[in-house]
């Protein structure tokens, strides 16, 4: 004999607090509690159980207490779930996102901070780029000598003048330079 069966169970789901997916048992709601025959289903006090409502929110419920109750002849066991009701909130559908990868990160809302990400040693880098693409036999010599300027430079006045040095010789080839630019102005901080 089922006890549900003498009421009209609907399908809720059970969230645990990391937002994962524990069950989606068949359950009968009243004021207070959440009863379902279910008794395979992992339920701890803090899980959230949400039901969907015909407007398209959920109702959610936050579990304070999981009780267990051995079946007595035809009645088999069931869980109670104590809950205390959160309201109605927006439908939330379960998803998992994995964010992986080199300065890698999520932003919710909005972001207007630049993420400058370089591997390696930048000078070394800028500097076989400036060998590699720069012409002028005077104007690459001027170019890596600011760029050995900088990476010698010690307090944050001699960082400076040698970047604004490095930044003036590179006015004929800023294509070349460009992508090191952000990399190197954090040297200066």
């Amino acid at each position: 004999m089922s006890i549900l069966s003498h009421f009209d169970p609907i399908k809720v789901t059970v969230f645990a607090p990391d937002g994962s997916v524990r069950a989606e048992p068949l359950v009968v709601i009243s004021d207070k509690e959440i009863i379902t025959e279910d008794v395979s289903i992992h339920v701890e006090p803090g899980d959230e159980v949400r039901r969907l409502l015909p407007n398209g929110r959920d109702e959610v419920f936050e579990v304070y207490d999981v009780v267990f109750s051995d079946g007595l002849g035809p009645i088999p066991p069931v869980y109670t779930l104590k809950v205390r009701r959160k309201g109605a909130l927006p439908h939330r559908v379960p998803q998992s996102i994995s964010v992986s990868g080199p300065n890698s990160r999520v932003t919710i809302g909005h972001d207007s901070s630049v993420n400058i990400s370089h591997q390696g040693d930048v000078i070394q880098q800028a500097s076989e780029a400036i060998s590699a693409q720069v012409d002028d036999a005077a104007d690459r010599d001027r170019l890596l000598i600011a760029l050995a300027d900088l990476k010698a430079a010690q307090d944050p006045a001699s960082k400076a003048n040698a970047y604004q040095r490095l930044v003036s010789s590179a006015a004929n080839h800023m294509t070349v330079l460009a992508p090191f630019l952000p990399a190197l102005t954090q040297l200066l901080g």
